[in-house]
């Protein structure tokens, strides 16, 4: 019976570590994929330094769906690990959970190049930011699986800060038209306002913030 049980105990621990290291080669896939998006101007053989600028600058909307992607996909990989380190024993529900992270992480790259190459268009951030609250959503049911600890309620309160700010970018894409791309970078700041959350929901009172 002892055998048995270190039989399954094993089995357990080298399915766990083969589900970490499929979800690290997707994540990681994922992020590389991202820098398709950024081309090379076509200008021609003759071109001059002024013209060279110009068409960089142009591509602003492709660089900054590359940075907020790249750091985006980036968090979710770190909470996605964190909420795992604390599981003892992989369930199905934990293993279900994840392969529906896995699959909105590999189609990340794709939100991104609408956005890349329509950021223009108010139905790209909406659907970028749409499809991002999905993937949140997806992490957050992750967390709900495994056992809660501080660190937990902490990458829920930054998946959450995160997620009010794709939420608003929704309405805002509509409202902002050109220039709503910009409200992405808010991600650099919800990230800050992220302990503040993750204390209010362990339930520590204000005055001990």
């Amino acid at each position: 019976m002892t055998g048995e049980r270190d039989e399954e105990s094993t089995a357990e621990d080298n399915s766990f570590g083969r589900l970490l290291a499929l979800s690290d080669g997707i994540f990681a896939i994922a992020m590389t994929l991202l820098a398709l998006e950024l081309h090379l101007p076509d200008l021609g053989r003759h071109v001059s330094d002024s013209d060279l600028r110009h068409a960089l600058g142009d591509q602003w909307r492709s660089y900054l769906a590359f940075v907020v992607s790249f750091f985006v996909v980036a968090n979710y990989w770190v909470s996605h690990r964190r909420a795992l380190r604390h599981v003892t024993t992989l369930t199905s529900a934990i293993t279900r959970r994840t392969f529906w992270v896995l699959l909105l992480v590999a189609a990340v790259p794709f939100p991104a190049s609408v956005l890349a190459n329509y950021g223009g268009e108010p139905s790209s951030l909406a659907f970028y930011a749409a499809f991002n609250l999905a993937a949140g959503g997806a992490l957050l049911s992750v967390m709900a699986a495994v056992p809660r600890t501080p660190v937990i309620d902490g990458e829920r309160a930054r998946l959450l800060a995160d997620g009010a700010v794709f939420a608003l970018c929704i309405p805002a894409a509509y409202a902002l038209e050109g220039n709503a791309p910009f409200l992405l970078l808010l991600l650099a700041v919800s990230g800050r306002a992220a302990p503040y959350l993750g204390r209010r929901l362990r339930g520590v009172p204000a005055h001990e913030q």
